[in-house]
């Protein structure tokens, strides 16, 4: 017995150290780790595989990621099942399976990598006429020209979804959205303004690099999360063009130019093809609200950050007090939606530094 004891203590002391690989296990087709959360992610398969259904659960822990090339070269793979539950599915995932015809993404699905699935006989045979949606993602916008708008019920956008589309003048993003994907408007000249509404959590590295037009960001949201991760090359196609007088320019363009490396204003390479952007080339201005995550990324950053904060009683920011402005304040007072008013000096009417009941009096007065 305690031997057992001490096999089980060893056992609990491993899983706890941060930084150790996390052991592969297979089931079936499939190959997968346990995260710390206790949650599988499905990081290879068996590339003569021709029908997956990837399940809920293995051992008993939930199904909640494909890692980044988890299918990547499997040719033999004609059609593969995502249950509900996967949230997140990486780069390249299923690139280069040129047999897939049948996808079938869950409503769950918000977080999709870029290239996902490149070269893949499904996504091919949906592009070239507008918007690719499956389950809740925008996959490919790359044929759209003009005024894009996102549709209700979308949830998340791609990686490199709308990559070089310099057709696209602008684009509204419905609330609803989550996750706004790595490069997902890279290289889209035609964007000058763009708002990221409240819902939105996750706005993912060079999600708007090389926007040359771009002056605006605006996040109407507090807690979204402005990351600065790296970005493989490979992923994103970002390439020199040879333009016809010669000139060299930097890109997102879709042909099979080799990639050339070099230090360019806002990019930083390194030996393995990574670059660290924020937005890159970005030289616009961050719009958001006081205490959010638009301002924490402006500051560590050096964007230049305009406070959307309205005058006293403004709190929807419109440009006058009325009954909405009351209606928000309530809302956040009985907890039914908390719009993050306590940080916005609008909604604190008399400035004591706290956002309450009296508050709510006093734009009730404005209003009579």
């Amino acid at each position: 017995m305690k031997h057992k004891s001490l096999a089980v203590l060893a056992a609990l002391l491993l899983a706890a150290l941060p930084g150790l690989p996390a052991r592969a296990e297979t089931a079936g087709d499939l190959t997968y780790t346990v995260t710390q959360e206790g949650t599988v992610t499905v990081t290879d398969c068996d590339e003569t595989a021709q029908h997956v259904t990837v399940p809920e659960t293995i051992g008993g822990m939930p199904v909640t990621a494909i890692e980044s090339r988890a299918f990547f070269g499997c040719t033999a793979l004609a059609s593969v099942q995502l249950p509900e539950g996967i949230t997140q599915i990486g780069p390249r995932a299923f690139s280069g399976c040129t047999a897939l015809a049948s996808v079938q993404l869950p409503e769950s699905v918000t977080d999709v990598g870029v290239l996902c699935f490149d070269g893949t006989p499904w996504l091919s045979a949906q592009q070239g006429s507008g918007l690719v949606i499956a389950g809740s993602v925008v996959l490919d916008g790359t044929a759209c020209t003009g005024d894009v708008v996102i549709p209700d019920g979308v949830r998340g956008i791609a990686g490199g979804a709308f990559r070089n589309c310099d057709g696209v003048t602008s684009v509204t993003l419905p609330e609803g959205l989550c996750t706004i994907g790595k490069a997902a408007f890279l290289d889209c000249d035609g964007l000058t303004a763009v708002t990221v509404p409240e819902s939105v959590e996750t706005v993912r590295g060079g999600a708007f690099s090389l926007c040359s037009r771009l002056t605006r960001i605006t996040f109407r949201g507090y807690g979204c999360r402005i990351l600065t991760e790296p970005l493989d090359l490979s992923d994103i196609l970002l390439r020199y063009r040879a333009e016809p007088d010669g000139t060299e320019v930097l890109g997102a363009f879709d042909d099979s130019a080799t990639f050339m490396l070099c230090n360019t204003g806002g990019w930083e390479f390194g030996d393995t093809g990574a670059l660290y952007p924020a937005f890159g080339l970005y030289e616009g201005v961050i719009c958001g609200y006081p205490g959010s995550g638009a301002r924490d990324f402006a500051q560590r950053t050096g964007y230049t950050f305009v406070s959307l904060a309205g005058a006293a009683g403004d709190i929807d920011c419109d440009g006058s007090v009325g009954v909405l402005d009351a209606v928000m304040l309530q809302k956040h007072l009985v907890r039914v939606r908390t719009y993050g008013v306590r940080w916005l000096p609008a909604a604190d009417l008399n400035a004591d530094g706290r956002v309450d009941v009296l508050d709510l009096t006093l734009l009730k007065q404005m209003l009579l």
